[in-house]
């Protein structure tokens, strides 16, 4: 996901620098700035009013919705999956106050729903609603967690946002679905900065999925720990 958008966004900026470089015509560069993110925005805007109309927000609502026992339908079928991801991609390389975080845990949610409704004898034991749920509970945390690259946070999140029910079994499997799911993806990204620079393996920080740190340090107080 955040690949796709790199290279949308790459396209898009570095061909603003060279009109800008090689033309001198700040008119020019402008209108192909607005005009490819206006068609990014339009082809995400399309794909969602004409093929799947579910995909449309961020679809945590929904999902925590469907975790708190509302019937929300067509909410795991895999068109739902595809345009989200797809539309998510375009909207946030368009250059749009949004991010692909909310997107993310969803597709994440229905894809592991997707998984446990796989027919086959391995997963017919899961074709129940209460593992439906279960699976769909790890897979939003799984996606909070690649996300942020925080897999505390997953699980964090899960208990608080997400699940009205959860046993300690499945606190422990969700953490553990986190660990993984950090872990592939950080060796995934060092897969692709091993393209470059040899370096397969090295989570450093341009192969971590944590896009931001924050480093500002401030002053506080014992006193301000304590609850008003």
């Amino acid at each position: 996901l955040h690949l796709l958008i790199s290279i949308l966004s790459t396209i898009k900026y570095q061909t603003t620098r060279w009109l800008l470089h090689y033309t001198r015509l700040l008119f020019v560069s402008w209108v192909w700035n607005v005009s490819f993110s206006l068609a990014l925005v339009y082809a995400s805007a399309w794909l969602v009013v004409n093929i799947a109309p579910d995909a449309a927000g961020s679809g945590v609502p929904h999902l925590i919705a469907y975790l708190n026992g509302c019937d929300v339908p067509r909410l795991f079928d895999a068109k739902t999956m595809v345009i989200k991801y797809i539309s998510a991609i375009l909207a946030v390389s368009s250059g749009l106050a949004v991010g692909p975080e909310g997107p993310v845990l969803v597709v994440g949610g229905i894809l592991a729903a997707q998984i446990s409704q796989i027919n086959h004898p391995f997963f017919r034991r899961f074709q129940n609603p209460t593992d439906k749920r279960n699976f769909v509970t790890a897979g939003a945390a799984v996606g909070v967690a690649t996300a942020f690259s925080a897999p505390v946070g997953g699980l964090l999140f899960m208990f608080e946002e997400l699940a009205s029910f959860w046993q300690q079994s499945l606190g422990w499997q969700v953490f553990f679905a986190c660990m993984v799911s950090v872990f592939t993806a950080d060796t995934l990204h060092s897969g692709i900065s091993a393209l470059k620079e040899g370096t397969f393996g090295l989570f450093d920080d341009e192969a971590s999925t944590v896009f931001f740190e924050v480093q500002t340090q401030l002053a506080t107080h014992a006193m301000a720990m304590i609850p008003a």
